[in-house]
């Protein structure tokens, strides 16, 4: 931990699940206003969880005392969303953007159901059945920037690259997905919305 407070920036610092992260980011802000003098303004410091975030600002504000401004202390995606306030209209969102979470993506889903040509993720009796999954791998491919035409490409690629029957069906079940992915990323466009995975 204290070698990644006092590493040289920029610095990537890969660390596991209790590892002491939030700890560390708040010992490098620590260290980058009183060690190397960085106006505490001129610092973001970003987490995953509001829990880790109301941490840091806490233990922020107890270690800078009494500075006029501390740092800009937020979760990545509140942060992204403030931003996208201000500026979204640049990157084609209305200005009062709707942020569409999980339960309203299932919906958006369901209204493009007849225009999804599927094969491995067609269940007749409930056509429903597999939207959330394709929600969650649309979600992954968005946490990774993985594109919709960019998940086309890499599903294409598993195809050709297929030795067997079972990576040829993986490979196809991918493309399914790519295509849901395109409908769906040209439904949020069209209303001008995004989701939590686009707000990154």
């Amino acid at each position: 931990q204290q070698a990644a407070i006092e590493a040289p920036t920029p610095a990537l610092i890969v660390a596991g699940p209790g590892s002491g992260k939030t700890s560390t980011l708040i010992g490098r802000t620590e260290y980058l206003v009183q060690g190397l003098d960085i106006p505490p303004e001129q610092i973001l410091a970003l987490t995953f969880s509001r829990k880790a975030a109301q941490e840091m600002q806490e233990r922020l504000q107890l270690a800078l005392g009494t500075r006029v401004q501390l740092p800009t202390v937020s979760t990545f995606h509140a942060f992204c969303a403030e931003v996208l306030r201000k500026y979204g209209e640049s990157v084609g969102l209305r200005q009062n953007f709707a942020l569409v979470d999980e339960t309203e993506g299932y919906f958006l889903l369901r209204r493009l159901a007849r225009a999804m040509r599927l094969q491995h993720y067609r269940n007749l009796p409930f056509p429903a059945l597999y939207f959330p999954d394709m929600l969650k791998a649309i979600s992954r491919a968005k946490d990774e920037l993985v594109s919709p035409n960019e998940y086309r490409r890499l599903a294409e690629q598993m195809l050709e690259r297929a030795q067997d029957e079972e990576a040829q069906q993986k490979a196809e079940r991918a493309l399914e997905i790519a295509s849901v992915y395109e409908l769906y990323e040209a439904a949020l466009q069209e209303r001008q919305d995004t989701d939590f995975g686009g707000l990154i």
